[in-house]
C-alpha cells in the first residue's frame, strides 16, 4: 500500500465523527501540500499544511498528528528547525496517547522518530538524536 493510500485509509477509518466534506477537504489540503513540497515549493506547502492543521484540530488527535507530521516536514525543509522539532514532538505525543505500545510496530512512527532525530542532529544535540534513532530502530 503506498503512503498516500495508507494516509487516505487512516483518515477515513479514523474520522468517523467528521462529515465527508471535512475529511475530503482535509485530505485535499494534505495532498496539495505534499505535491507542492515535492516540487520544492516548501513555503507554499507549509501554508497548506498549517491550514490542514487548523482543520485537524477540530477533527481529533489522529488527524492532528498526521497534519503535525507534514507541518514538521515543511519546517524541516525550510530549515526552521526549532519549529520542526516542536511539531514533531507534539505529533509523537499525540501518537503515544492514541496508540501507546502499538507504536513500536508501526513503521510510520519509526519514520517520525527518524525525522525528529535528524532535526536533533542538525541542532547539534547528538545524544538526543541518537536516542531518537535508537527508538526508531
Amino acid at each position: 500500500m503506498t503512503s498516500c493510500k495508507l494516509l487516505m485509509f487512516v483518515l477515513v477509518s479514523g474520522a468517523q465523527a467528521q462529515s465527508p466534506a471535512e475529511v475530503t477537504g482535509f485530505q485535499a489540503l494534505l495532498q496539495r501540500g505534499r505535491e507542492l513540497q515535492q516540487s520544492g515549493r516548501h513555503q507554499d506547502s507549509l501554508r497548506l499544511f498549517e491550514k490542514a492543521l487548523r482543520k485537524a484540530e477540530g477533527m481529533g488527535p489522529l488527524s492532528e498528528s498526521i497534519a503535525l507530521e507534514w507541518v514538521g516536514s515543511a519546517y524541516f525543509k525550510l530549515r526552521r528547525l526549532a519549529e520542526s522539532e516542536r511539531a514533531l514532538v507534539r505529533c509523537l505525543d499525540l501518537r503515544n496517547r492514541l496508540f501507546g505500545a502499538g507504536n513500536e510496530r508501526d513503521p510510520n512512527h519509526a519514520r517520525i522518530l527518524t525525522s525528529l532525530g535528524s532535526v536533533k542532529l542538525l541542532l547539534g544535540r547528538y545524544k538526543q538524536a541518537e536516542g531518537r534513532f535508537d527508538m526508531a530502530i
